[in-house]
């Protein structure tokens, strides 16, 4: 088994893990992965050991205290020479925010509604105090519109696109019986200016 979302089988078949023996401790939001293989098996060649599929769950000590602070739904058109081989849509993104006092783990924490992503993948495995970070749809276009993009903490890309017309952006983990960290419904037209003409929804509070 491994604690830190890696792969424990090896690519040449040997173990690449912790081999199983007293319970293990959790102390931490954490993703475990464990296969099982047949010990008998290590008379011949590790690549032809059998191995079990992988089983994962993810354990949630503490959530992490996250808002989602800004929305770019349906931003502009392309309206320069270098953004012109993108569509509009290539230019939105999600900001979040840690809003506690300490820093949090955003290992397991995903973008479960609309658009998807898993944050345990992101470039930062955690937010500091107060930290933002910014999750984006295509970073070579948000690098173009966006050219203080080196001082922004970008976490990763997201799969899917956000629908102009509205929709539900829901943090959190993909854990039985949990509630979303944070969850956010926009509207068509709410407000003018947000809907394709460069401006963002912002949280107010």
């Amino acid at each position: 088994y491994t604690l830190n979302n890696s792969e424990p089988r090896a690519s040449g078949g040997a173990p690449a893990g912790t081999a199983y023996s007293v319970p293990v401790t959790i102390t931490q939001n954490t993703r475990v992965k464990a296969r099982a293989w047949d010990g008998s098996s290590f008379t011949r060649a590790p690549d032809t050991w059998p191995w079990s599929p992988i089983s994962e769950a993810m354990f949630v000590v503490d959530p992490a205290p996250l808002a989602i602070t800004e929305i770019m739904y349906h931003p502009r058109p392309p309206s320069s020479i270098g953004e012109v081989v993108y569509s509009a849509s290539d230019f939105e993104f999600i900001e979040i925010q840690n809003t506690s006092a300490s820093s949090c783990l955003l290992v397991g924490v995903q973008l479960l509604n609309g658009v998807e992503f898993d944050l345990t993948d992101s470039a930062s495995a955690s937010l500091g105090t107060g930290e933002y970070g910014v999750l984006v749809r295509n970073p070579d276009a948000f690098k173009v519109r966006y050219p203080d993009w080196a001082s922004l903490n970008i976490l990763g890309t997201y799969t899917g696109r956000l629908n102009d017309s509205g929709e539900q952006v829901k943090l959190g983990y993909d854990v039985a019986g949990m509630s979303a960290l944070a969850s956010f419904d926009y509207e068509d037209d709410w407000y003018p200016c947000t809907d394709g003409e460069g401006f963002s929804l912002v949280l107010n509070d």
